[in-house]
């Protein structure tokens, strides 16, 4: 059963997570997912085979095909960024929300790996951006996911700008700013945010 989020569990498992009910609500359903002979509320993100990416306080699984979840901005252009998880994708534009932004989201295409096994597809989804950007844990990891994604695609990092130092608005401000600037005839570039 998919439905609209509603279960108090699940809200309160949002509100820890600094997510606000409303950003949820564009992107997630909730889903019952069973575990033994009981049916809990998880938290249901879809992904690009029709299927859904779950997460509750307990539970992290796919119901469905394991793939990547793609999102499309109101304005699709020659930018993408992509995410680990969908939370860590809602928590970027939670912080968006909170540094003041008042503009549509997602501020601009976004793919959500789901797991790192899907840096392959991604690649190959990535193929008609100008840049991206990869906003992976800041692990070794991340890091190896992230040098996987330059030896895939082909292109050059213009650097790693840390969250923690600077506002979600700042950061998304100069990645627009570093594409406008370089954007013709610019070799295809990532960062990791």
């Amino acid at each position: 059963m998919i439905a609209e989020l509603a279960s108090p569990i699940l809200k309160e498992y949002l509100d820890k997570r600094g997510i606000p009910l409303r950003l949820a609500s564009k992107f997630c359903k909730e889903a019952l997912y069973k575990v033994g002979n009981k049916a809990v509320p998880v938290i249901a993100f879809p992904n690009d085979k029709g299927g859904y990416v779950v997460e509750s306080h307990q539970i992290c699984d796919v119901i469905g095909t394991r793939t990547l979840s793609t999102v499309k901005s109101e304005n699709p252009g020659k930018t993408c960024m992509v995410f680990l998880h969908f939370m860590d994708f809602l928590s970027f534009h939670a912080q968006l929300m909170k540094d003041g932004w008042t503009g549509s989201l997602p501020v601009t295409d976004c793919i959500i790996l789901n797991t790192y096994m899907q840096i392959g597809r991604a690649c190959k989804a990535l193929a008609g951006y100008r840049l991206f950007t990869c906003h992976f844990p800041n692990n070794a990891r991340g890091e190896a996911a992230l040098r996987e994604m330059l030896s895939l695609t082909g292109c050059v990092s213009w650097g790693a700008q840390a969250m923690s130092k600077k506002s979600a608005a700042s950061v998304f401000a100069d990645y627009l700013a570093k594409f406008e600037d370089g954007a013709e005839g610019a070799e295809r570039k990532v960062a990791n945010g």
